[in-house]
């Protein structure tokens, strides 16, 4: 199945189940652009792919479970060795205005970097057991679990945003 869609230059792509990425070229056709990541996926049999994002068509990340972690240049996928833990299911990628991309695990745990050279923060603020979802803006990475966080320096620290009362679940 599918788990992220995203619109990125002028086509929409798509990552899931299986490793799989494709970017759908015009109405009704979708081109498979996943030769590495699905032959990685399909000789250890683990990283399914769950978020995608990009600074441009020419590079773009993927991550998902057991440490998944992909880069592509416009042309083919390189796999990302030896950052995330591979005990964590990292469940949202964000390529923020700040020039880095952001790799969050479902427990809150964050990894920075760019291309194959990134740092992970394990979890350090008490949140909630559910992750609904995270976005950037102006420079910023921000969570929610009901309450919005934003990730400054190494770990979470609850936003101050004017105007937002009650329960938070996605941002845009």
């Amino acid at each position: 199945g599918v788990n992220d869609i995203k619109v990125i230059g002028n086509h929409f792509y798509t990552v899931g189940s299986g490793n799989k990425v494709y970017r759908r070229d015009k109405a009704k056709e979708w081109t498979d652009i996943s030769k590495e990541p699905r032959e990685y996926f399909k000789k250890l049999g683990n990283g399914n792919a769950q978020s995608l994002s990009a600074f441009n068509e020419k590079e773009i990340y993927f991550c998902g479970d057991g440490g998944n972690l992909w880069w592509y240049d416009g042309k083919k996928w390189e796999k990302i060795f030896n950052v995330l833990p591979k005990n964590k299911e990292f469940t949202y990628i964000e390529c923020c205005d700040d020039g880095q991309v952001y790799v969050v695990d479902s427990t809150g745990g964050v990894a920075v970097g760019r291309h194959d050279k990134f740092t992970y923060s394990p979890i350090k603020t008490k949140i909630g057991e559910i992750i609904f979802d995270v976005t950037h803006f102006n420079s910023k990475l921000y969570m929610t679990d009901h309450n919005i966080y934003e990730f400054q320096n190494d770990h979470w620290v609850k936003a101050k945003i004017p105007g937002i009362y009650g329960r938070v679940e996605h941002l845009a």
